[in-house]
């Protein structure tokens, strides 16, 4: 099923048609080999791909965060460039000297897993973590124990990535300048994502570390799980708002490339394999209960002077010797309350009195258990940040798994 698919995916034509142009430019002499050229890179600038609905599905992996141990999050947002983004891939046969990294089987020019992931290190080691011996960094990325006498040893870390497929592509020209005259010398020419294009960043939280271990452990200088869980969620979320917004990530970091906006396009997800109170929401206002005509007691009931023991409507004799045995006067107004206890009846009443006794409300069943995951959405990264904060302030309340 995978080599079928493989090899369906490859059929479809890439607008550039790089292998093709290679192979002629590199058979082709100085003069005509600089024609090609230049003749990719003028249909090579900003080119939209078209990919399959199949493919999408596997560039927005779905992952049930249920299926992990407590405490693990899942962290998804669809991001914007605000600068282009560009990365050198290995590949020697190509038109121009810095192509950029492609899936192998798409042709989609990518973010790889291990890019996000040293991208994320670095900005983390920009904000100052990590620098000395930081525990909460080494648990996120992993590090690598070395001794003198036996082989390098390896701690993985709690993070996986997941690579960032992009359906667009253009060329970038940076022209480096003598510094003596001060004028550009030869152009060099890489293949970028442009900017304004989107990618979906992905990206899984497992505290694997830790299972069946979640208490704190003074002796092993350990704190509790949720303690953890906490710091790395803040950790993360800084992390992710500082190499988006300012550090960058992919090549040419230091010339501006591989920044992203803060703006998501659309709202991003937090999901948390743990229980966490919902927010407080304000308690409606009950509205007034409208009042009733002066000859109803309920909705649906005569006042006890206007109806028989049976809950019909009195005559208007009846009526009339109730109100003279109570000390009272059949007056005019009197008689305008019998008149219109008398519509009503006429109206509505007899039906109301008619009908069968309604049947005694269902017993309501019980709430079904809370969903064991939280789940939390935000708009920008700012929003993350401030996010992570709230969570982990609920989880040092108590939040449990």
């Amino acid at each position: 099923m995978k080599l079928e698919y493989s090899a369906w995916i490859r059929k479809i034509p890439s607008p550039q048609n790089t292998s093709e142009f290679t192979v002629r430019y590199f058979l082709a002499q100085d003069k005509d080999a600089k024609k090609l050229r230049d003749q990719w890179i003028a249909k090579a600038r900003h080119v939209s791909y078209q990919v399959s609905e199949l493919w999408k599905m596997l560039v927005q992996p779905e992952i049930d965060i249920r299926l992990f141990p407590p405490y693990s999050a899942l962290i998804q947002f669809t991001f914007t460039l605000a600068t282009p983004y560009t990365s050198k891939s290995d590949r020697s046969f190509h038109i121009i000297d810095n192509p950029i990294v492609r899936d192998k089987v798409s042709e989609l020019p990518l973010v790889n897993a291990t890019t996000w992931k040293g991208s994320l290190h670095a900005a983390l080691w920009q904000l100052g973590y990590g620098r000395e011996k930081d525990e909460s960094v080494s648990r996120l990325v992993g590090e690598i124990l070395r001794s003198s006498t036996t082989d390098g040893k390896g701690r993985a870390g709690r993070l996986r990535f997941f690579p960032t497929f992009f359906t667009e592509t253009s060329l970038e020209v940076i022209n480096p300048h003598d510094r003596r005259r001060r004028v550009g010398k030869n152009p060099i020419i890489m293949e970028s994502v442009p900017d304004g294009a989107s990618g979906t960043f992905t990206l899984l939280y497992v505290p694997f570390d830790r299972i069946g271990h979640p208490e704190a452990d003074p002796e092993r200088g350990l704190k509790s799980l949720r303690a953890e869980v906490a710091e790395d969620l803040q950790r993360i979320a800084e992390g992710l708002h500082a190499m988006f917004t300012l550090y960058g990530f992919g090549a040419k970091t230091s010339s501006g490339f591989g920044l992203a906006k803060d703006r998501l396009a659309g709202d991003g997800a937090l999901l948390l394999r743990a229980h966490l109170p919902e927010k407080t929401q304000a308690k409606p206002v009950d509205k007034p209960e409208p009042s009733l005509p002066r000859y109803l007691e309920t909705p649906a009931t005569l006042q006890p002077d206007l109806r028989r023991p049976d809950g019909t409507l009195k005559s208007e004799a009846e009526y009339h010797a109730a109100l003279e045995s109570s000390g009272r006067k059949y007056n005019k107004k009197a008689k305008q309350r019998y008149e219109k206890a008398k519509r009503w009846w006429e109206r509505e009443g007899k039906a109301l009195h008619g009908s069968e006794p309604q049947s005694p409300a269902p017993v309501e069943s019980p709430p079904p258990p809370k969903s064991s995951v939280a789940r939390r959405t935000f708009a920008t990264l700012t929003d993350l940040r401030a996010l992570a904060g709230e969570i982990a302030a609920q989880l040092e309340k108590g939040g449990v798994a």
